[in-house]
C-alpha cells in the first residue's frame, strides 16, 4: 500500500515538473457591416405622387376676331380640373380637362371688313346683300379643352438639395392641346345670331404653361398658371376666310386653383415635388472591425489564466451644431471618455481624424468648417494626453456623401470620425 501511494506521488510530481506553455495565437478577423441603403425607387416611394386640382381662370383668343377688340377688352371664364402624377422630383405629367367661353371683336385695322350671312369674310368691292361690317359684329367662342403636359420642376433642376425646404415651386410645362370649338357670330345692336356655325373639326396644337405653386399645408397647394397654345384653324371664332391657315391664331389664359396632394399627409412624408433629388449611396459601406482571440495559457502546474489585451472598436462620433466647430464637452462627455480610454490603452495605434458637414451652405464654406472640426478634435486629444505623433492625418471632408435625403441636413452629418 505504501509502495502504491509513493508511486502516485512521484507521478504527480513528474507531471508538475514539466512546464506546459502554449504559444499565444492571435487571429485578426475582418467583418463587414453593410448598412441598408434605399434604392432610388424605394426613396421616391416615401413620398406621395398623385395630385388632383381645380382651377378657374380667364381665357383670351386671337383669330380673325380677338378678345382685345378695337372698342373694348372682352372677358370670359374658364373652369378646369387636373390630375397629376410625379415620376421623380424633377419630372411629372398632368392632364387638364376644361371648358372656356369668351367674346371676341374686330381688330382696330379690320373694322371695315365685311362678313356675309354665311360667315365668310367678303373682300369684294361690292359686298353681298345682307353683309355686315366687322365693327358691328362680335363672336361668342366656346371650346372644350383637353391638355397633356410634362411638368418640369425648376426648383429641383437648379437647387435639388434645398427642395425640401421650399414652400413654393416653379414649373415649366410644355403641352399638347386637343380642342373642339363651337362659335357663333352675333350683331352688336340686338344680340341676334348673324351667321350659322361653321363645322369645326377637332384641333390639335402645341403650347405650354408657366406655373407657380405654393405649399399652404402638407396636403394642399395653391397655384397660379399662365399658358398659351396655338390654334391651327382659321374659323375657330366663327369667321371663315379664303386665306391659307393662319399660324398666328392662339389662345392664352391665366388661372388660379387649389391642388390636393393625395396621401401626402396621411401616409407619406410629403409630395414628391418637394423631395430633394436622390443621391445614389455607395455600393457598400465597410466598417473594419479587429477581433483578437486569445487561447488560454497554462502557467506552471495547473494554474490557468487568460491573457487580456485591448480590442479596437469603432469610435463613437462627436456631433456639432450647424455652423460651429466647438466641441460640446458636457454633452459628449461619455463619448470623449471612451475615445481617450481606447487610445491610451492601445498606445501603438495611430489614427486619422476626419470632419464632415451637412448639405447646408456652399462647398467652400463646408470645407473650411469641417477642417476646423477635425482640428478641434485633434487639439482636444493632445490636450488630454494623446501624443501628436500618433495622429497621422487631420482633414475636413466637406459635405457628407454617405447620408442622403433629410438626414443629409441633420446633425448626423455634422460630425467628426476617428479611424485607424
Amino acid at each position: 500500500m505504501k509502495i502504491q501511494k509513493t508511486w502516485v506521488f512521484l507521478s504527480v510530481m513528474l507531471l508538475a515538473a514539466i512546464p506546459r506553455v502554449d504559444n499565444l495565437r492571435a487571429e485578426e478577423l475582418s467583418s463587414r457591416e453593410t448598412e441598408k441603403q434605399l434604392t432610388r425607387w424605394e426613396y421616391y416611394d416615401q413620398y406621395a405622387r398623385w395630385s388632383f386640382g381645380a382651377n378657374i381662370g380667364l381665357p383670351f383668343f386671337r383669330g380673325n376676331f380677338q378678345s382685345n377688340a378695337y372698342d373694348k377688352l372682352h372677358w370670359g371664364f374658364m373652369p378646369d380640373i387636373q390630375v397629376g402624377y410625379q415620376f421623380t422630383p424633377l419630372i411629372g405629367t398632368r392632364i387638364n380637362v376644361g371648358y372656356a367661353q369668351a367674346k371676341t371683336g374686330a381688330k382696330s385695322y379690320e373694322q371695315d371688313y365685311w362678313l356675309d350671312r354665311y360667315g365668310w369674310a367678303d373682300y369684294r368691292v361690292t359686298p353681298l346683300d345682307g353683309s355686315m361690317q366687322y365693327k358691328d359684329l362680335y363672336s361668342k367662342v366656346r371650346v372644350l379643352d383637353f391638355a397633356l403636359h410634362a411638368d418640369i420642376n425648376l426648383n429641383n433642376l437648379f437647387s435639388p438639395e434645398k427642395s425640401s425646404g421650399h414652400r413654393w415651386t416653379v414649373f415649366i410645362s410644355p403641352g399638347l392641346y386637343f380642342q373642339k370649338f363651337f362659335s357663333d357670330v352675333y350683331t352688336k345692336s340686338d344680340d341676334k345670331q348673324f351667321s350659322r356655325e361653321h363645322y369645326n373639326p377637332l384641333t390639335v396644337g402645341l403650347g405650354g404653361e408657366a406655373m407657380l405653386r405654393w405649399k399652404v399645408a402638407k396636403s394642399i397647394d395653391l397655384q397660379a398658371r399662365y399658358g398659351i397654345n396655338w390654334i391651327h384653324q382659321n374659323n375657330f371664332d366663327g369667321i371663315e376666310c379664303y386665306r391659307p391657315r393662319n399660324n398666328s391664331n392662339f389662345m392664352t389664359h391665366f388661372s388660379v386653383g387649389v391642388v390636393w396632394k393625395i396621401k401626402a399627409k396621411t401616409k407619406k412624408k410629403d409630395h414628391l415635388v418637394y423631395a430633394p433629388r436622390y443621391v445614389a449611396p455607395p455600393k457598400e459601406r465597410v466598417i473594419d472591425t479587429v477581433v483578437v482571440k486569445m487561447e488560454p495559457v497554462i502557467v506552471e502546474r495547473t494554474v490557468e489564466k487568460e491573457v487580456e489585451k485591448p480590442v479596437w472598436y469603432q469610435m463613437p462620433h462627436v456631433y456639432f451644431l450647424r455652423g460651429s466647430s466647438e466641441i460640446d464637452t458636457e454633452a459628449y462627455a461619455k463619448e470623449l471618455k471612451s475615445i481617450l480610454n481606447l487610445l491610451k490603452a492601445m498606445k501603438d495605434t495611430k489614427v486619422s481624424i476626419y470632419g464632415y458637414g451637412d448639405h447646408t451652405g456652399s462647398n467652400s464654406v463646408n470645407e473650411k468648417l469641417t477642417q476646423k472640426r477635425a482640428e478641434a478634435m485633434r487639439d482636444y486629444l493632445i490636450k488630454n494626453g494623446i501624443p501628436e505623433s500618433r495622429i497621422e492625418e487631420v482633414k475636413g471632408m466637406g459635405k457628407d456623401k454617405i447620408l442622403f435625403g433629410e438626414e443629409a441636413y441633420s446633425v448626423k452629418a455634422r460630425r467628426v470620425e476617428i479611424v485607424r
